[in-house]
């Protein structure tokens, strides 16, 4: 069957019984995308079912698969939750897509194995041991007794005092020749000498390189210089795609944009999927804003939210969302504009409002209640630890590699697969190997590169089946301790981020048993044991963030954690950052946009986060202002723009 938009619209309904519950439709806007066989963007509003548009154009698209001359799908993403989500909803039909010559990932995976991989295998003549920015810092931190007394002194001159945040940023850009440069490298030139230094650090930047480990940014480093050196290159990515697919577009870094147009040539058909006014991550955007081309692709109709909430929020943005529609399935309640005296009332006042209003969701079977703010760190001003004073907030990092056994003993938030944590204690395991400089054995006389999972295992198979069986057993019975927290009621995991009952049986089995089989001194990795965790030292009351009153539980966060989500209802409250948030959203709550004004760079991240944060709740929105920023002549513009005036 041949691949165009009449023979894709065929199979839409098929789509829609696999995708969409209780015999659920596409709108024409999803449709004009699931059928588009051109390059262009396409704008989607908050809950507007994007991705399960996207999903239904690949469950389409594999039906005509192979493509002519055995070309593929390229599906770019910013997340593994995304890639996972796709072979959650798509099942078995998933594995066609998953196969060559597709490639499904994130963008970083891609410029990884097509671009920096190949390019450093070339230049090298060897493999790269990993692309990691956790082990990239720790073997800037290995490498700094090498430095010598200039670099040092610098290091800590002004408040520098850790070398991975001095260090850590410095790349060598080979695309213009492999000059040094970095985010923080501000020298003083009158008290030190700039060349030295530069040349010192170069020096340590290529010795780590050449022990085959990297940045993710010297993955894109490489990336450029594999396309500067081979230009023809993207001829034969182009060759294998014949479509990719870019999805939150808003969150892509323009230098990644900027690679992306030099890896595919015109014959690719791209289309870049996401929502410009839902761009938060400003230090991702480091260019500014995704640029959409012309005659892009619109989706206005929201299936997350009420016309009540579409109406009230479609002016608190950076551009204006004229034609933002709510869902007709979901119950009208009027947004509250909640005003307060104290920050420390305001949850009390959103625990009432979701008890009066909890019957218009009462075919919800487990309502989400959350409360965010954008700032959340301890200031004089205004910030979350006003509403919320048990606040805690945990960094989620990535990091795969800790200076602390403790670190590689934590649950990781919000995952309730193993897998993470199995590969969280051999990550450990592999840590030691590090600090204590024990590399595979090539032959006798030569060692060579460090333990990964599948040589590691090799090595004990080959040499310690015995101690390998243990280890084995070992690694699940603390995953699933670590897992399940299964202990008796006097641990302590209540104030601890992890399981201390298990601390000592996995020391005691470094000391004796793994430690005996490589010939390890204990004495040179005591400080790794006995270290406390790098991040969460403070012991909190509240880890869960949460605050409960009569049964209703909300969970208190930042907005940048909340991103994608649903809830069924979400309460904004106001902080401090440069000027209230009330006095850079109160205009624009009115219904009065000022495109000028929001251009502003202060004004459009306020804009964003409000954005965000209020596009997620299906029925219930309420937003937080100090009642002496909002003046009562405001009342009457607010309310006709469809907010309630909620005084405590």
């Amino acid at each position: 069957m041949t691949l165009n938009s009449e023979n894709i619209d065929k199979f839409i309904p098929e789509a829609e019984r696999v995708l969409l519950p209780g015999g659920g439709t596409f709108d024409e806007a999803s449709r004009e995308f699931i059928k588009c066989l051109d390059t262009r963007d396409v704008v989607a509003c908050p809950g507007s079912g994007k991705t399960t548009a996207l999903l239904a154009k690949l469950y389409i698209l594999s039906k005509f698969m192979p493509f002519d001359n055995n070309q593929g799908i390229c599906v770019l993403t910013h997340t593994n939750v995304a890639i996972n989500e796709i072979k959650e909803r798509m099942g078995k039909q998933s594995s066609v897509l998953f196969s060559y010559p597709n490639f499904f990932g994130t963008i970083q995976s891609f410029v990884d194995k097509f671009l920096a991989v190949p390019y450093y295998c070339n230049w090298k003549n060897k493999r790269i041991v990993k692309i990691d920015n956790a082990l990239y810092y720790k073997y800037i931190e290995n490498q700094r007794m090498y430095l010598g007394k200039e670099v040092n002194n610098w290091c800590y001159s002004s408040g520098r005092n850790n070398y991975p945040n001095s260090l850590r940023y410095c790349i060598c850009d080979f695309s213009i020749g492999g000059d040094l440069y970095g985010k923080d490298l501000c020298i003083d030139t009158t008290r030190f000498d700039e060349a030295k230094i530069m040349n010192n650090i170069s020096r340590m930047k290529r010795v780590i390189m050449d022990n085959g480990v990297l940045s993710f940014d010297d993955a894109y480093s490489l990336a450029y210089t594999f396309l500067r050196k081979y230009p023809l290159h993207n001829t034969a990515l182009s060759k294998r795609f014949s479509f990719v697919f870019i999805d939150e577009m808003q969150d892509t870094a323009q230098y990644q944009i900027d690679l992306l147009e030099k890896v595919f040539s015109e014959s690719v058909i791209i289309q870049r999927i996401g929502d410009p006014n839902q761009a938060i991550y400003s230090n991702i955007n480091r260019s500014g804003d995704w640029k959409v081309e012309t005659n892009p692709i619109k989706i206005y109709t929201s299936k997350r939210f009420s016309q009540n909430i579409a109406g009230s929020i479609k002016y608190v943005c950076k551009t204006p969302e004229d034609k933002l529609k709510g869902s007709e399935f979901i119950s009208g309640i009027t947004p509250k504009l909640i005003l307060f005296d104290e920050p420390s009332e305001v949850l009390e006042k959103f625990a009432e409002l979701i008890n009066e209003n909890k019957n218009e969701w009462k075919d919800v079977k487990k309502p989400v209640y959350k409360a965010v703010s954008w700032v959340a760190k301890d200031k004089d001003t205004l910030t979350l630890r006003d509403y919320f004073s048990d606040f805690n907030d945990p960094k989620k990092t990535g990091k795969t590699v800790f200076n602390s056994l403790k670190n590689y003993l934590v649950k990781p938030v919000g995952r309730k697969d193993t897998k993470p944590i199995y590969d969280a204690l051999i990550n450990c395991f592999l840590a030691i190997l590090d600090i204590a400089e024990v590399k595979q054995e090539l032959n006798k006389r030569k060692y060579g590169r460090r333990f990964t999972k599948k040589s590691l295992l090799k090595h004990f198979e080959d040499n310690h089946p015995d101690f390998l069986v243990n280890f084995l057993e070992k690694l699940a019975e603390w995953t699933k301790k670590i897992h399940s927290h299964c202990c008796n009621t006097e641990c302590e995991h209540s104030k601890k981020f992890y399981p201390v009952c298990i601390v000592n049986q996995v020391i005691k089995f470094i000391e004796v048993d793994f430690s005996g089989v490589f010939d390890i001194k204990v004495s040179k990795i005591s400080d790794f044991l006995n270290a406390e965790l790098e991040e969460f030292k403070n012991e909190v009351k509240n880890t869960n963030n949460k605050f409960t009153r009569k049964e209703i539980n909300i969970k208190v966060g930042k907005i940048h954690s909340v991103k994608g989500e649903t809830h069924t209802a979400t309460l904004l409250m106001e902080t401090y950052y440069k000027k209230f948030e009330s006095q850079r959203l109160l205009d624009f709550m009115k219904g009065r946009h000022d495109q000028k004004k929001a251009n502003r760079n202060d004004m459009s991240k306020s804009l964003k986060m409000a954005y965000v944060a209020m596009s997620r709740p299906t029925h219930l929105l309420c937003v937080a202002f100090k009642k002496d920023r909002v003046n009562i002549e405001h009342y009457s513009e607010l309310e006709n723009n469809g907010w309630e005036i909620v005084e405590i």
